[in-house]
């Protein structure tokens, strides 16, 4: 019996132990009020958004692949914040032509890049008369940008390509 009963005083002393360590830790501190209140949740930072992250470092030359097509290269800014010197060899087609052809691309910019990594531009090509265009980029925060190019006009039409580029 009296080994149960030594078992049941360390159990009882242990919790008496804990129940002073408790008490220590929630006692009044230093200076203060010693109201003992419940603490304040942890508030973790809300976390971003995917469409919200800006990329990091986008300046520099991009080269990639065009869908139905064959290489796009591009500059941005140091900063981030302009593209210039698209190029891009795609194919594009003619009415009354039964085949595709080879056109080359050119779009000196500067297009504005949104503080999302965004560019969208499009309009009258700077210098053809008749010809539209349209490019669009998302830079991604790992030195790779996706988008779009499309040209058409004067009976000929590139369709809207898609495309995928990395910093070189």
């Amino acid at each position: 019996m009296s080994k149960g009963c030594d078992r049941l005083k360390r159990i009882f002393m242990a919790l008496l132990v804990l129940a002073a360590v408790t008490a220590t830790a929630c006692s009044k501190p230093e200076g203060g009020s010693g109201k003992v209140g419940t603490a304040a949740p942890t508030v973790a930072p809300p976390a971003r958004a995917a469409a919200d992250a800006k990329p990091s470092s986008v300046g520099g030359t991009y080269k990639g692949k065009v869908q139905r097509g064959y290489e796009i290269t591009f500059d941005v800014s140091p900063d981030g914040k302009a593209v210039t010197k698209v190029a891009a060899n795609v194919l594009e087609s003619c009415d009354g032509s039964s085949t595709s052809r080879t056109t080359q691309l050119y779009w000196d910019g500067p297009f504005p890049v949104s503080a999302d990594g965004a560019v969208s531009v499009e309009g009258p090509d700077p210098e053809w008369q008749g010809i539209e265009f349209r490019f669009t980029a998302r830079f991604g925060t790992d030195g790779t940008a996706t988008g779009t190019v499309l040209q058409k006009g004067a009976g000929c039409t590139t369709y809207e390509l898609q495309w995928t580029a990395n910093r070189q």
